[in-house]
């Protein structure tokens, strides 16, 4: 039987505040209102009737109703396109570290600006420069404003435990006490990852894209507009040359498009996943234990399953060797980015039939590209959030 979405959930339905407690419940109502409306924003901004709310929609039961899992390399592609005649090892630390003297397009500025497919890190190492740890997130920003809305010291105490318990609140706070979330322990690639902050990883960008991304598109002549970089740029929605925006508004369009032409939403709970990475080119040391695998020490520490919020590659100082002992591809792990091409971020559509709509009608292409679409969008899903914040304190 068809129903609607009663309400949506946080990021992999994960709980910060004891489930049914005051917080909780409180938490979730005030998610629920902002994934509400940024999905009607989106709707209202890209004139789809192709994108639907799930909390309006009655959703028909499978196979009406079909998931498509949606996935894409974790390694920043705009690394390997505006530095496509260095070497390997070179891409590899400017993805880590950022490239010397050239800045991306949108704040900030620096390595995490450029760690732009949904996906950043951060990497620990010992006296000896070996990494020891590699911290990955994709948290969206929006899900700890309003975490801090609400309890300031559960944010405090997450912080503690996920990056280093010298943490305090002034440092994660500007003078007036409201959050920051490009703190100086979530502004670089070697203090911490808490959650995104390079403008382009946003929740609220990813719910327009997906929204723009319904509209069909036809060129000059006519003809349906299908490519990944080509269909971005005609639509004018995202970034270009990343793995993930092009990649993700060509599969939502593909579903709009071809047979049976299905009306697509962000399935609940609406986030981005880390995927397990693939370890079959992995390889420990010869002093690594004798019934140790490399997938050992991969750990999921917030989300579950293949809805992955937050994972480290650790190794247990007993264990007598490091992450840069161990290799991929014949290469020992010196960068935390050769990590990242081996796993994918995820999400996930939702697709629904298009009846009584009538069929989708291509559109002519709006104009060039603005590369300032997904900044505008993420910039002020954080400034709203921030102002929540102050207007509780």
């Amino acid at each position: 039987m068809s129903q609607v979405l009663p309400q949506f959930d946080p990021p992999a339905n994960w709980s910060d505040f004891e489930p049914g407690s005051e917080q909780d419940i409180e938490f979730r109502k005030l998610w629920d209102q902002k994934l509400n409306r940024w999905t009607q924003s989106a709707i209202q901004s890209s004139e789809s009737d192709y994108y639907y709310n799930p909390l309006t929609t009655d959703i028909p039961p499978s196979p009406a109703s079909a998931s498509a899992a949606i996935g894409w390399d974790a390694f920043p592609n705009r690394i390997n396109t505006t530095f496509a005649s260095e070497s390997q090892q070179t891409r590899w630390k400017y993805a880590d570290e950022g490239p010397p003297t050239i800045n991306p397009p949108y704040q900030p500025q620096g390595p995490r600006g450029w760690q732009d497919e949904y996906c950043e890190w951060s990497v620990s190492r010992n006296n000896s420069g070996k990494i020891t740890k590699v911290m990955f997130t994709c948290e969206n920003p929006e899900y700890w404003t309003t975490l801090f809305s609400i309890d300031p010291e559960k944010v405090l105490s997450l912080y503690q435990q996920l990056v280093s318990p010298q943490v305090t609140m002034k440092d994660i706070t500007h003078p007036g006490g409201q959050y920051n979330p490009r703190n100086k322990w979530n502004n670089s690639t070697t203090n911490g990852a808490v959650h995104l902050i390079s403008p382009p990883n946003t929740l609220g960008a990813e719910i327009q894209l997906a929204a723009d991304a319904t509209v069909l598109r036809m060129d000059a002549n006519g003809q349906p507009v299908t490519q990944p970089d080509p269909l971005i740029r005609c639509s004018r929605y995202g970034t270009p040359d990343r793995n993930s925006d092009p990649h993700i508004g060509q599969q939502v369009n593909q579903l709009v498009l071809n047979p049976p032409h299905l009306r697509v939403s962000l399935k609940n709970p609406v986030g981005l996943y880390i995927q397990k990475p693939n370890f079959g080119l992995f390889e420990l040391p010869p002093e690594a234990p004798a019934d140790a695998s490399p997938e050992d020490y991969w750990k999921l520490v917030r989300g579950q399953g293949d809805q992955g919020l937050h994972a480290v590659y650790e190794v247990p100082e007993d264990q007598g060797f490091t992450v840069s002992d161990i290799t991929i591809n014949g290469f020992n792990i010196e960068f935390g980015s050769q990590i990242t091409e081996q796993f994918q971020i995820q999400l996930v559509g939702l697709g629904i039939p298009h009846a009584p709509l009538p069929d989708p009608v291509p559109q002519p292409c709006i104009g060039s590209f603005a590369p300032q679409s997904a900044l505008m969008v993420s910039e002020e899903n954080l400034h709203e959030a921030d102002e929540h914040a102050k207007a509780r304190r």
